[in-house]
């Protein structure tokens, strides 16, 4: 894991998360930032602030994905609805992962981009 609770709420002051559903959170978190930095992180590279912004920043996404999910199932069980002409449709699975990948992404790379753990060539960083 690349933040810690307290690193959270008086670092990155997040609020989203309470500390009982942080670990949870931060451990998908942190294998999802292992995949975009190529795991340089596990070898050798060190954990700046930035990574563990990152992770935080990731903590969020992945919060605010679960509350979306929480209400979808909670109005999973409405068979039909119209009103004047107001609808409703449901995403597929693949779309939405894809979503819910694509907002991960977004949180991690302002704080990741320029560190060259995001880069894939040998050495982990451009030397053009």
């Amino acid at each position: 894991m690349y933040a810690d609770y307290v690193f959270y709420r008086d670092t990155y002051h997040g609020s989203a998360v309470d500390e009982d559903a942080f670990a949870a959170l931060e451990r998908q978190a942190s294998l999802f930032i292992d995949r975009i930095t190529f795991n340089w992180l596990h070898q050798g590279r060190p954990v700046t602030d930035a990574v563990k912004m990152a992770a935080c920043a990731v903590v969020d996404a992945l919060k605010e994905h679960e509350d979306a999910r929480q209400e979808a199932v909670t109005a999973a069980g409405v068979k039909s609805e119209n009103t004047d002409g107001y609808s409703v449709s449901y995403q597929n699975a693949d779309d939405i992962r894809a979503a819910v990948e694509s907002a991960m992404l977004e949180a991690a790379r302002p704080y990741l981009i320029y560190t060259g753990l995001m880069d894939r060539s040998i050495g982990g960083c451009c030397r053009c």
